[in-house]
């Protein structure tokens, strides 16, 4: 009778499974996601200015400053995407080093 309490305790158990990631890694694939939706949004905001262009609707379209400022969003992300690289390629050889000089 014993092992029910515990048995009991052990079904209201709750796991919450999450992804083993690098904080480096994390941040990197957030850019990497927000690089993508930018990209896609001014190529449909160029393609509706096609379409605007030649006679189409014009709703929905950006201007070009706001096409400018989306392309500086995106040069910027893939900067600071490159500088996260950057950064953790260099803990990674500084790691490797201090594992050399351990070993």
């Amino acid at each position: 009778m014993s092992a029910f309490p515990v048995a009991c305790s052990a079904k209201n158990i709750k796991n919450d499974a999450k992804r083993n990631e690098d904080v480096n890694e994390l941040l990197i694939r957030q850019l990497r996601e927000e690089i993508e939706g930018l990209r896609k949004a001014l190529a449909m905001a160029q393609g509706g200015a096609a379409g605007a262009a030649s006679g189409g609707d014009t709703a929905g379209t950006l201007s070009e400053a706001q096409q400018r400022r989306m392309e500086e969003m995106i040069a910027n992300l893939e900067r600071a995407k490159q500088q996260s690289w950057c950064v953790e390629t260099a803990l990674q050889r500084a790691v490797a080093a201090v594992v050399r000089l351990v070993s």
